[in-house]
């Protein structure tokens, strides 16, 4: 425990607090983005474009809030703005716990909370990743993403297989309240340091989203990242409510197995997390964007072959395949994150992370709409095989894209305060 503590306040003062909160955060998100649409299929029996329909609900504020919460840090500092994610976090997950316990949750009540969690979700993810070159040197801040993905996993991999189990064993409404513990736990680990967030990330100058918009136009190395990006999370949207789907409706599994299967997943992810900046120094971005992104198509593209097997095998094939996607996505998001908050000045930290988040996850509703529409039409595989094509299709831009690593980039890149550029 030492050690750990040791290294923490190595990267920056506070760190430590910052890096407890988040794996408790993540914890949240995470047993929210598994709970709600497994609701809706196995508690209300609700019909796959209702369930894609449920994964836009969720998703859709990352595209629409992002840039408007990026703004707000910039003009009043992420202290206030993570505190209100974490009031509509816990607000969503109060009115989940009570709906469930009367037994009045229907699939439109389910779309509200899902769509205020949602809110919630992307306005603390902007504040959060804005927040993380207020704390940590920019030299350092590889080493920092990885240890937050590490951590996350680590908190996740307990969360979603303990969710599937409250889900299939004592119902929705513990599970629910096991999301408002965590929220709670979340807040209460990151208030010793919310000062220390509120006073350097929020920087005084111009907050206008124009300016930002054109910094991102002026470096070609964060447009092709976003575009990347943005194929391989409609890929990803795609995938998400087929996948599910496919668990419970084709291999017939039940809540905690489709629990552990996402342990499986975020397994991989803590594997990635802890070799992630080992194996950038050693292959670059660009490598690691078109591996990442082909390693993700395949993990999808084979899936639907297992519905022809054993149960025993069924489970196992997707078990692996799930530890492959999981460690191709974290590895992607280390690279993404450090190289995109390198290349930015810290004063406009929160309005670029925002308009990233509308590019990249812009296509994510997208998608869910897309795969609600295929499910409903052509079923449960053509889903997932659209997906996986979707991801071969990032692998491909991938390789044009020409990305470099972010020191390659941040001597060149176009930063409009060189006095305050973290680069």
């Amino acid at each position: 425990m030492s050690d750990g503590a040791d290294e923490s306040r190595s990267l920056a003062p506070g760190f430590g607090w910052f890096w407890a909160s988040d794996g408790f955060s993540m914890a949240s998100m995470q047993l929210g983005m598994f709970l709600i649409p497994s609701v809706a299929a196995v508690v209300l029996r609700a019909p796959a474009a209702t369930v894609g329909a449920i994964y836009v609900a969720q998703t859709i504020p990352y595209a629409v809030v992002s840039p408007v919460a990026g703004a707000l840090v910039d003009r009043l500092g992420a202290r206030r703005v993570i505190v209100a994610a974490h009031a509509l976090r816990l607000i969503a997950a109060t009115g989940l716990f009570f709906f469930s316990r009367d037994g009045a949750l229907a699939w439109w009540s389910l779309a509200a909370f899902a769509l205020t969690l949602g809110v919630g979700n992307a306005t603390f993810d902007v504040a959060y990743q804005a927040a993380i070159p207020a704390l940590v040197p920019a030299d350092r801040l590889t080493l920092a993403n990885s240890r937050l993905q590490t951590t996350g996993s680590v908190a996740a991999i307990v969360a979603q297989p303990a969710a599937g189990i409250l889900l299939e064993r004592g119902g929705a409404g513990i599970a629910f309240l096991g999301m408002i513990a965590l929220v709670v736990a979340s807040l209460a680990l990151l208030a010793p340091v919310l000062a220390r967030l509120d006073h350097r990330a929020g920087a005084r100058g111009s907050h206008s989203l124009r300016e930002a918009a054109g910094f991102i136009r002026s470096n070609p190395p964060l447009m092709r990242l976003f575009a990347v990006t943005s194929i391989a999370n409609l890929g990803i949207a795609l995938a998400a409510p087929a996948a599910l789907l496919f668990y419970y409706r084709t291999l017939g599994l039940r809540p905690d197995a489709v629990g552990a299967l996402a342990a499986f997943a975020l397994g991989g992810s803590l594997a990635a997390g802890m070799l992630a900046p080992r194996l950038l120094r050693r292959h670059g971005l660009q490598r690691a964007l078109v591996a990442t992104s082909f390693t993700n198509a395949f993990g999808f593209l084979v899936l639907p072959l297992l519905a022809a097997t054993s149960a025993v095998t069924a489970f196992t094939g997707s078990a692996a395949l799930a530890l492959l996607r999981g460690m191709a996505t974290t590895a992607y998001n280390v690279a993404q994150f450090s190289f995109r908050q390198q290349l930015v000045p810290l004063q406009m930290q929160g309005r670029v992370t925002g308009l990233a988040r509308m590019l990249t996850w812009g296509t994510v509703p997208i998608g869910s709409a897309l795969s609600a529409v295929l499910l409903a039409r052509f079923g449960i595989v053509a889903g997932i095989v659209a997906a996986g094509c979707v991801l071969a299709a990032a692998g491909i831009v991938a390789c044009f894209a020409g990305a470099r690593a972010p020191d390659e980039v941040s001597s060149s890149a176009h930063v409009p305060d060189p006095s305050k550029a973290r680069t």
